[in-house]
């Protein structure tokens, strides 16, 4: 079925050169704007991270051994996103190896990114496994059954876990370790491009092992985009699997990935076909495109990303940075109980944010003055009376943004009961939409927490010794 649909283009960028690119700014426009840590592959340590502004560029530099990595492409935007919001992660410790990190994450980590299998049924010349260290590219290798089940027994404080590849529906046994991950009392997402959900008995196979969530990409509604991005004619291909998808009652997921003076123009036409479909859709998360640790004319940085979704989808701006900020402030509140592992463990680029659908439209849950009264509320939380005062004021924006929120959570830890009272329809109000910019995994460990990480990697190298923590950020 994929090598019906591969159709290479004259206007096909080069995406797999990128890698080879070396990061270059100029020296004398360098301003260090932090300082975190992050994990190293090559050096296999924690170690300090430097963020640095160089002009209008954002990029980070390991202590270690010198590796950049370009962040941003608005430089004023991140210091509003990133430094006033800012989360040190509070178990990483300059000097550890990764695989005490690791140790440290089991502890702390309620999402699990498990890589099953390194092959591919198409070639996607964006696809950021190419770019990244550690990854065995096309291995045959596959993690063993028996080894996810020691995995799942390790990882306690794993709760969702999330199955990658490069294309993990080409495991024959993929419904197996499905109901092995259900019958943990975990749940399970799968991330797949989809083309083999096209077969309905097979997507039913995966209904009927336990799958949770499927997350898979929609960039648009022109297969022009699909030929830059993916290398081929998909997009009836996609269309077909997310029907399939929408008749099997499958909770999906959306992720985009969006390029510069690619498909920009996609973001409404996406947006609003979630809009339109939130009976199986709960979320929409576009991502950035990145070309490797450098910045190209295709590379969309996360400012960019940011300023252009409130464009598209008639937002105020700053709708978005105060979900940003109301984020912060729930993690200040609830460190150390169960809002931490839906605010700390997030990545500092990525920004989330709910819309109301009404009447097949999207729009704003409150107004900006709103969100920023409810945000000096818990601000002033310190101060009893201050927050109780600030809490009745504005009692009907709280209660109208608190019901979004404890119902996500009730449907994650408590779906029998959110079934039984028939509060998923009220779900279907709300579309989330996530923003962010995949990132080498090792930048992403200082700015945020440590909310994913891998604990295997297929290889065809027997002496090969896999990186013991990583951080995908899809």
């Amino acid at each position: 079925m994929a090598d019906e649909l591969l159709t290479e283009t004259e206007d096909f960028p080069n995406f797999n050169a990128f890698k080879d690119l070396e990061f270059r700014v100029d020296e004398k426009e360098k301003q260090i704007l932090d300082i975190t840590l992050a994990g190293c592959e090559k050096c296999d340590v924690v170690t300090p991270l430097k963020i640095i502004q160089a002009g209008n560029i954002v990029f980070s530099e390991k202590e270690c051994c010198g590796e950049k990595c370009f962040l941003d492409d608005d430089a004023e935007l991140f210091r509003k996103l990133y430094l006033n919001f800012s989360i040190k992660d509070s178990i990483l410790k300059a000097g550890d190896s990764l695989h005490e990190l690791l140790e440290k994450a089991r502890e702390n980590t309620p999402l699990m990114i498990l890589y099953v299998n390194s092959k591919c049924n198409i070639d996607c010349p964006i696809c950021y496994l190419k770019f990244s260290n550690g990854i065995d590219y096309g291995s045959s290798k596959l993690v063993p059954v028996d080894d996810i089940e020691k995995i799942l027994e390790l990882n306690k404080s794993s709760k969702i876990i999330c199955l990658v590849g490069t294309e993990p529906t080409l495991r024959e046994d993929l419904p197996d370790i499905i109901r092995k991950i259900k019958n943990s009392g975990r749940k399970c997402v799968l991330l797949t491009n989809g083309l083999k959900l096209l077969n309905k008995e097979y997507l039913r196979s995966l209904k009927e092992a336990g799958i949770w969530k499927i997350t898979t990409w929609l960039d648009g509604f022109d297969n022009k985009v699909y030929r830059k991005l993916r290398g081929g004619n998909f997009l009836n291909a996609k269309l077909r699997i997310l029907q399939n998808l929408k008749e099997e009652k499958i909770k999906t997921e959306l992720i985009p990935v969006i390029g510069r003076n690619i498909n920009e123009d996609q973001i409404f036409p996406i947006a609003n076909f979630a809009a339109q479909n939130t009976d199986f859709i709960d979320s929409v998360h576009f991502d950035g495109l990145t070309t490797g640790r450098v910045y190209t004319k295709y590379t969309m940085g996360p400012s960019t990303l940011h300023k252009i979704i409130a464009e598209k989808l008639n937002i105020d701006l700053e709708y978005i940075v105060q979900f940003k900020r109301l984020r912060y402030n729930l993690f200040n509140m609830f460190n150390g109980l169960v809002m931490k592992h839906f605010i700390d463990n997030r990545m500092f680029l990525f920004g989330i944010f709910f819309l109301e659908v009404k009447n097949g439209e999207l729009r704003q849950v409150l107004a900006v003055e709103e969100l920023k009264k409810i945000n000096n509320a818990l601000e002033s939380s310190r101060n009893k009376i201050k927050f109780l005062y600030g809490v009745i004021k504005n009692f009907r924006s709280f209660i109208k943004l608190g019901s979004i929120v404890i119902l996500r959570l009730l449907q994650i830890y408590f779906p029998s009961l959110t079934n039984l009272l028939k509060l998923n329809k009220f779900s279907k109000r709300y579309l989330k939409i996530g923003i962010a910019r995949v990132l080498p995994w090792s930048e992403v460990a200082g700015f945020g927490g440590l909310g994913f990480y891998v604990d295997y990697y297929p290889h065809d190298d027997p002496d090969y010794i896999p990186p013991r923590a990583q951080i995908p950020t899809t």
